[in-house]
């Protein structure tokens, strides 16, 4: 889509009234809501629909399920949160976001609605968060769990995997199970090219890389 083509284009409640200049090598856009409101957008979020409103929307939905404000309950931050993360709601996301728009991570159709988020993952366990299963795709039900912060720091892009006994596990899960210090079994990989396989091989155990 060319740069002039989105000019009076509507973007859900938002419809392009002329470009405002450039951030960086983006290019923002002044809108009009149907509400009555201006709104300032990045040519992106709008062509990728994660914004659509200049925070109307947004309001409706707290008011709507009455689990915001001072009293919000946890599961509704966290859903709050993983929109903000994935582009809504936040003029300041632009910099927190960042590593999330970059990827194309996004969250599903069906969760922009709170009730349907709530549905398909209940009510957040109690010291539990979000997590992406897989960090490459974006926030769905097949794609999610409440995870611990344990094991939300394990399942990074950066976390080690090797295949033990027909098993794909994150090297540190593997080095607990041994009875092994990790940081002496991350020490050896490091020794040896960062490669685990002949790390964990030191210690007379069998693994392949994941």
């Amino acid at each position: 889509m060319k740069t002039k083509d989105i000019l009076n284009m509507r973007f859900g409640r938002l419809v392009v009234k002329e470009k405002a200049g450039m951030k960086g090598k983006n290019s923002v856009w002044l809108c009009l809501c149907d509400c009555g409101n201006e709104k300032v957008v990045f040519r992106n979020n709008l062509i990728r629909g994660l914004t659509i409103s200049c925070g109307c929307a947004f309001l409706e939905i707290v008011t709507k399920h009455g689990e915001a404000s001072y009293n919000r309950t946890e599961t509704y931050s966290s859903w709050a949160n993983m929109m903000t993360r994935a582009g809504w709601f936040s003029d300041s996301r632009e910099k927190c976001v960042k590593n999330y728009k970059d990827s194309g991570i996004g969250v599903c159709k069906r969760w922009h609605d709170f009730k349907n988020f709530k549905s398909d993952m209940g009510e957040r366990p109690k010291g539990m968060s979000i997590d992406r299963i897989d960090n490459s795709k974006g926030y769905s039900p097949d794609n999610c769990r409440w995870a611990t912060k344990k094991e939300q720091c394990r399942n990074t892009r950066r976390t080690r995997y090797v295949k033990h006994n027909g098993n794909v596990i994150p090297a540190i899960s593997l080095s607990e199970n041994l009875g092994l210090s990790y940081g002496a079994v991350k020490s050896r990989a490091n020794r040896r090219g960062n490669d685990f396989v002949k790390a964990f091989a030191s210690y007379g155990v069998t693994v392949e890389n994941a």
